[in-house]
């Protein structure tokens, strides 16, 4: 973005240089609403390799209260041995990334970037994609971003679930507060209403039998209708359901078998 440009051109490369003691440091780049992901992974860092020291804004107390938050970002940038920036589907957005993901690149340090949330490297956007990148949602190339650090990652599997676990909590955390009203059915999230102008239209997705218990199950009252009956069962408060695939920016219409279109509303 011309943000993220502007502030990168106001970085002086001439003074990246090391300003860090003897204590290896790794400056943890992630978006706020990723803070539980990226605290775990400071929490298995400091655990594997006690003797590096890890920077992370969202840490309560990282930049001293009354100081100024922009500088002490730039003075750990330049502080750091390593760099390890977590990218999710709902990050990517954010010119933070991209701003601390390319000062990292600049310093021509190691830099690890690995995705999570069940994004694949193919949906990452430029020039970001461009990256090495690496999944910790899978087992080879979680333990491979921990060697890329200097450390070795003891239990991959319970790394892996507990990656998955946090990553559910930051997705929700991100949808309610852009106000989605949505569900969330088998990992997968229904929507039918919050800003789904930003999302393209995809092609309609027919709906599974076995969904509809864990629709009503999460409150919903489910209704089908043709074209030519939308407009009253939107005056009877049902909206059209859409399944959200937000890695992709994509919005897709349910529909049924004989594609009548699935519209739903909370249960009184």
């Amino acid at each position: 973005s011309r943000e993220t440009a502007t502030l990168l051109m106001n970085f002086n490369v001439g003074e990246y240089e090391y300003m860090s003691d003897n204590s290896p440091k790794i400056f943890i780049s992630h978006a706020s609403v990723d803070v539980a992901i990226a605290e775990y992974l400071e929490n298995i860092i400091n655990q594997i390799m006690p003797e590096v020291e890890v920077f992370r804004t969202t840490r309560i107390g990282q930049i001293p209260s009354g100081t100024d938050w922009f500088s002490n970002i730039m003075s750990e940038l330049k502080k750091a041995d390593k760099y390890l920036i977590l990218l999710t589907p709902w990050s990517m957005s954010r010119p933070w990334i991209s701003f601390e993901t390319g000062a990292a690149w600049m310093s021509e340090r190691k830099l690890v970037a690995v995705v999570a949330g069940g994004m694949s490297k193919g949906e990452v956007v430029e020039p970001l994609k461009f990256l090495q990148l690496l999944s910790i949602e899978h087992k080879e190339e979680a333990v491979m971003a921990f060697t890329e650090l200097g450390g070795v990652l003891a239990d991959a599997d319970e790394f892996i679930r507990t990656v998955q676990s946090l990553a559910i909590q930051a997705r929700n955390r991100s949808l309610e507060e852009q106000r989605w009203d949505k569900v969330d059915v088998d990992g997968t999230v229904y929507a039918w209403d919050g800003p789904l102008e930003k999302l393209q239209d995809g092609m309609p997705k027919p709906i599974a039998i076995n969904k509809y218990a864990g629709f009503k199950a999460a409150g919903l009252q489910l209704v089908t209708g043709e074209e030519d009956r939308l407009l009253g069962l939107l005056a009877e408060g049902y909206s059209i359901l859409y399944l959200i695939d937000f890695s992709r920016g994509m919005k897709h219409r349910l529909v049924t078998k004989d594609v009548q279109i699935l519209m739903a509303k909370r249960q009184d």
